[in-house]
């Protein structure tokens, strides 16, 4: 059975935040293959929108804010990050840089405030209901605004290798699993046009 939003919170207690957290995002996304990674998501999202000071970014999902924090130091945009993970936001990078927040983005209130990129790094595919959260992205972006997604491609090589040990599979947490048309379809049901697309050689 699908889990509901209370079964979760289950499976996220300390995963990756905590005494006993089971995944060290921190440690990763502050070693060079991190590094690398984020720095190849801004040359990625520059393809479409190149950052700078006058854009108003937001990172749903941040985690520890490695993402978000680079792309302030290194753009001089104007950096939001939001998520679930109160450890993570505790412990976050550039909070000198970037205004954080704790929750979902369907339920958080922003007011007048509006972005002209928003992000979804490695999270769309825990969302309940991506098309909703889209809608929402949508609604708080700018005329003419980015929004930019990367999840794991149901349909890559490595999954088609590792079957049933393909890591993002990631039973339950992982909600949603794309493919390049359902990539596309996904954004567009929610009142999005895709302008861009590659696929990047990450194993896991």
């Amino acid at each position: 059975p699908r889990p509901t939003a209370e079964g979760l919170s289950f499976y996220y207690d300390q995963a990756y935040s905590g005494d006993k957290k089971v995944l060290d995002a921190k440690g990763f996304y502050e070693s060079p293959a991190g590094q690398l990674m984020n720095r190849y998501r801004l040359v990625t999202l520059a393809k479409a929108r190149p950052l700078g000071e006058s854009d108003v970014m937001l990172d749903v999902g941040c985690s520890y804010g490695s993402f978000i924090s680079m792309a302030a130091q290194e753009t001089g945009c104007q950096a939001f990050g939001i998520d679930i993970d109160e450890g993570s936001i505790s412990e976050a990078e550039g909070l000198d840089l970037v205004q954080y927040r704790v929750g979902q983005l369907v339920d958080t209130d922003w007011g007048d405030q509006r972005f002209t990129v928003i992000t979804f790094i490695e999270c769309l595919e825990h969302d309940l209901d991506p098309v909703k959260t889209l809608r929402v992205a949508h609604d708080l972006l700018e005329p003419g605004g980015l929004c930019m997604i990367e999840v794991p491609n149901f349909r890559s090589f490595w999954r088609v290798l590792l079957r049933s040990n393909w890591l993002p599979l990631l039973i339950p947490q992982h909600l949603v699993h794309s493919t390049p048309p359902t990539l596309k379809a996904t954004p567009r049901a929610a009142g999005l046009e895709p302008v861009h697309h590659q696929s990047m050689f990450f194993p896991l």
